[in-house]
């Protein structure tokens, strides 16, 4: 009897022991989560702005979120002005009492993923009652202005990523914000904090600068292909890349990542009667071609990709209700922040997909499966073929071309739609990112390298790297697609 007492009483300690250093480890790990200090990006982020419709209803809205994500989008960046409410729990708006709330968005997102598991989605949240006009001016926020965020439960709190904050605001407004955007990141240090910046003209360096040194990261967007009729362009925006190089070095100088916003919706801004003032046409419906289509697509999402973006963020996923061009299917109210007139984006007016669905998924697809080698590359220049660009409006003479001191290259081909980014991974291999920025042919350059020992170039359908020919003389040619990019790894003698 006293032996079977011992054994008991053994077991029993050795549970106990077991118990506390379980204890101890989890502590453990929680403090040094806690002392990491701030919210770092670990994957490339992949999202949708003013994210996607919502019925309210569950079954129905899961399958809306399983077109969304098998889209290869995994982010919600703020949250539909007319199907949701942008309110944390209350889901009616004055003009479309059927909106769903904020909570809502996450709860659906949380089974969603335990269903799905291995492609998760998210969301930055846009709440009405601390964004924008809520946004104390030179003053920080209240600990309790994110307490409903704060004490989500832990699945909940998994899916919310972060707060959107406010949306292109001029320079004076963002340093009136920047208090408030510092104390927020404190608040609540697991999630990110966005803003996104539109062309401020001479103040775009200093807003992006000063966003950088006091935000979790950088974002700004810029549309291509504008006209001022029912058809295309191959009108280039006339300050793309140099707004985009600015990001770059201003992300690279604050060490914090940057995100590009791309155009995958048609729209436009009209007259009183009804003809175009100015428009972003991505197809011509009257004279089809689904190469060139894919490449404007792409020319969006890449142009950012060579310049080092860590998210790429699409404008928009979903087809926004509009009374202009769409007078018979909703009720009619005045949307006083997105006077346009919109066409498909990846989803049509009724939410099925729409062409752009497919070109946005093989986007999203083939950057996927960059995605972690992207994460671990540090940018270091850009370059293009030639100093003026292929397509106007850029500016003659505005773009840099290899140079003596240009790491990596000794020269490229002499083409105006090539560009190339230049990075450093941090296996200590260099990178290239080649960019063919025509939208109607395919291309092939050559590149002389400095001081290459082998050359590979990824295969996104297979995820892994295949040697390509080195000449003697240190060159390689690559073949890329109308609007498309290509990824080498140098390593070098």
């Amino acid at each position: 009897m006293r032996i079977r007492k011992l054994i008991i009483s053994i077991v029993i300690l050795t549970i106990s022991l077991v118990f506390f250093s379980t204890a101890c480890s989890q502590k453990s790990v929680t403090t040094e989560m806690e002392g990491s200090g701030k919210w770092q990006q670990k994957e490339f982020i992949i999202g949708a702005y003013d994210g996607v419709r919502m019925t309210g209803e569950h079954e129905k809205d899961m399958e809306i979120l399983k077109t969304f994500s098998d889209a290869g989008i995994g982010m919600m960046v703020g949250t539909h002005y007319w199907y949701t409410s942008r309110y944390f729990d209350r889901n009616y708006i004055n003009h479309n009492p059927n909106a769903v709330s904020n909570k809502y968005i996450l709860e659906l997102m949380a089974a969603f993923n335990k269903k799905y598991g291995k492609n998760k989605v998210r969301l930055i949240t846009t709440d009405r009652e601390i964004c924008n006009d809520k946004i104390p001016i030179n003053k920080e926020y209240r600990e309790d202005n994110f307490t409903n965020y704060l004490e989500l439960s832990q699945d909940l709190r998994d899916c919310l990523y972060g707060y959107n904050l406010i949306d292109e605001p001029e320079l004076k407004r963002l340093r009136e914000c920047l208090p408030a955007i510092r104390s927020a990141k404190e608040i609540d240090k697991e999630k990110m904090i966005y803003v996104n910046l539109g062309n401020t003209g001479e103040d775009f360096r200093t807003c992006a600068k000063e966003l950088a040194e006091n935000s979790s990261i950088i974002s700004f967007d810029i549309y291509n292909w504008i006209t001022s009729n029912e058809k295309p362009s191959r009108k280039v925006s006339e300050p793309l890349f140099e707004l985009t190089q600015i990001m770059a070095e201003e992300a690279r100088n604050a060490n914090v990542p940057w995100w590009g916003v791309a155009l995958s919706i048609e729209h436009e801004k009209r007259r009183d009667d009804m003809k175009i003032l100015w428009g972003f046409k991505l197809h011509d419906p009257d004279n089809r071609n689904p190469k060139t289509e894919l490449a404007r697509v792409r020319f969006g999402a890449y142009s950012y990709l060579i310049y080092g973006a860590k998210g790429l963020v699409w404008y928009m996923y979903d087809t926004s209700n509009c009374p202009i061009t769409n007078p018979d299917r909703i009720e009619p109210y005045k949307d006083i922040y997105i006077p346009y007139s919109f066409h498909d984006g990846c989803l049509d007016y009724d939410g099925n997909p729409s062409i752009f669905y497919d070109y946005v998924k093989e986007i999203n697809m083939k950057i996927t499966n960059m995605g972690s080698i992207l994460m671990d590359l540090n940018w270091l220049t850009t370059v293009h073929g030639m100093s003026y660009n292929n397509y106007g409006d850029v500016p003659h003479g505005s773009l840099p071309v290899v140079e003596a001191d240009t790491p990596v290259v000794a020269s490229i081909t002499k083409d105006s739609t090539l560009a190339v980014g230049i990075f450093e991974g941090k296996d200590n291999n260099k990178y290239l990112m080649l960019m063919n920025k025509d939208i109607d042919n395919d291309k092939s350059y050559t590149l002389d390298l400095k001081n290459a020992k082998k050359v590979s170039l990824f295969k996104s359908n297979t995820k892994k790297w295949e040697p390509i020919e080195l000449t003697t003389s240190g060159s390689v040619t690559v073949d890329v697609e109308t609007g498309d990019l290509e990824l080498l790894r140098i390593i070098e003698k």
